[in-house]
């Protein structure tokens, strides 16, 4: 993966200049390492932390990062964490026709 001189990679600037999630799933697509640090020694979820990036971008580099750094791998992950956070808000809010519709 190519890094800048200060260690910055193309998903580290992605994260630090707020890009649209489908720029950074993009990235990791094409091979992008949320592990790879740089000289500071903060891989893409710490940027993303640290800079104030959106939960959902925090999300994504965390299960990316749990699943191996392998985002086709997390990206099933994902899924079931959404299905999941669906059916709590769901059964928070007394949906319980949406929740009959998951399930059908």
């Amino acid at each position: 993966e190519q890094q800048a001189q200060g260690g910055e990679t193309p998903l580290h600037a992605a994260i630090v200049t707020q890009q649209p999630q489908e720029m950074l799933r993009c990235l990791l697509q094409c091979g992008a390492r949320v592990s790879t640090k740089n000289f500071e020694g903060a891989n893409g979820h710490q940027i993303a932390v640290d800079s104030g990036a959106p939960v959902s971008i925090q999300r994504l580099l965390f299960y990316v990062l749990r699943s191996g750094d392998d985002y086709n791998r997390a990206e099933s992950s994902l899924d079931e964490g959404a299905a999941a956070l669906a059916l709590i808000q769901f059964a928070a809010a007394g949906r319980v026709d949406d929740m009959k519709k998951m399930f059908a």
